[in-house]
């Protein structure tokens, strides 16, 4: 939906980005001890769906904090 502005379940072009709420602990994601990545929330509004992204930027700290990928 980021790249696409469209919703990838029912094709609406009607997405708006939701930005991280400066309390919101729902929208963030662990990077370390003491560390977390803000995500912006992507948002349908025609049926709902909705997707978060983390800023490129901080791929190698969720990397080294998260380790490699799992197997499926």
């Amino acid at each position: 939906m980021k790249n696409s502005r469209r919703c990838p379940k029912c094709g609406s072009a009607e997405v708006i980005r939701c930005k991280t709420a400066v309390n919101g602990a729902y929208d963030k994601l662990q990077a370390g001890v003491f560390r977390m990545v803000q995500t912006d929330r992507w948002v349908c509004c025609s049926c709902g769906y909705c997707e978060l992204w983390a800023d490129p930027e901080h791929m190698k700290e969720l990397k080294e904090f998260w380790g490699a990928p799992e197997e499926p």
